[in-house]
């Protein structure tokens, strides 16, 4: 059985292989810079993971002996792909063994919100945090009541269905705006915290409209999609408007952005929060 980073079944796996005393018993290791929520808000700070590297080990499961391997995955220098095999004719234990690391999994993240960032064109699991109260958001009463009860709304199963109906395309979005520091972000992770969902951050100063739209394909059906500093597309737009005809693939353009969050090929099930510094 192969796990590749962008498999369902990867996270589960690495986070197996971290909890393991030999994870640190290891001649080389693969250091990876990562994120971590810091108390009490949602700013995240950089931290370092550390990942056995060519890593080859047995162990006994249910009185079968496994063999996991971890190899360099093909085009990519720091970035390695799990090999779980067993003696036999059927790969059933192997599904055994990963159904009860995602289960210790769950236990080990109960009550937590999973934050995940972009890199490249993949998303990477960042941290995992405490769920944040409703009741830490500061906001007038009435302006995050309407928000919360229009959330729960639309992630109600009558609404689903009233989407499917009517043809449309089942998602909501949220334009959030202010100072920095205001709670844009913590209103995000609020709203997570309460209906257990994952949020998934991207910072659209760093992608193009290609890698946008592709990562976007790669969303799971129900989640937060965190779209930060979108005031980041005026300068495309500005270039779109004053170089007819050349390219901007660098930064991602107005079109682009609409495309992938109201376009004909959008994600469904998303709750896209798009955040602009007000100035």
């Amino acid at each position: 059985m192969v796990l590749r980073p962008s498999d369902d079944s990867y996270d589960t796996l690495r986070n197996w292989v971290q909890s393991q005393p030999f994870a640190t018993d290891t001649r080389s290791t693969i250091v990876t810079l990562g994120k971590q929520a810091e108390p009490g808000n949602g700013a995240t700070k950089n931290t370092l993971q550390y990942s056995p590297k060519n890593l080859r080990k047995s162990f006994w499961y249910k009185s079968k002996l496994l063999y996991l391997r971890a190899v360099p995955e093909e085009g990519y220098l720091h970035r390695e792909r799990f090999l779980l095999s067993c003696m036999g004719t059927s790969n059933g234990i192997l599904k055994e063994f990963l159904h009860d690391c995602q289960v210790t999994l769950e236990k080990e993240t109960e009550s937590k919100t999973a934050i995940y960032m972009n890199s490249d064109d993949r998303w990477n699991l960042a941290t995992r945090r405490g769920q944040k109260r409703i009741d830490t958001v500061i906001l007038p009463e009435d302006v995050k009541k309407d928000f919360f009860d229009d959330i729960a709304e639309y992630l109600d199963p009558v609404a689903v269905s009233w989407y499917a109906e009517h043809d449309q395309l089942y998602h909501r979005g949220y334009l959030f705006y202010g100072v920095p520091g205001t709670g844009k972000t913590s209103l995000s992770l609020a709203a997570a915290g309460q209906f257990g969902l994952d949020v998934y951050a991207m910072n659209l100063s760093k992608v193009n409209d290609a890698t946008l739209s592709d990562l976007m394909r790669k969303l799971p059906t129900r989640c937060i999609l965190l779209l930060e500093d979108i005031d980041a597309i005026e300068s495309a737009k500005s270039r779109e408007n004053s170089d007819a005809g050349s390219s901007t693939s660098s930064s991602v353009t107005l079109s682009g952005l609409l495309n992938a969050i109201d376009g004909a090929g959008s994600v469904e099930g998303i709750c896209p929060c798009l955040a602009r510094p007000r100035e």
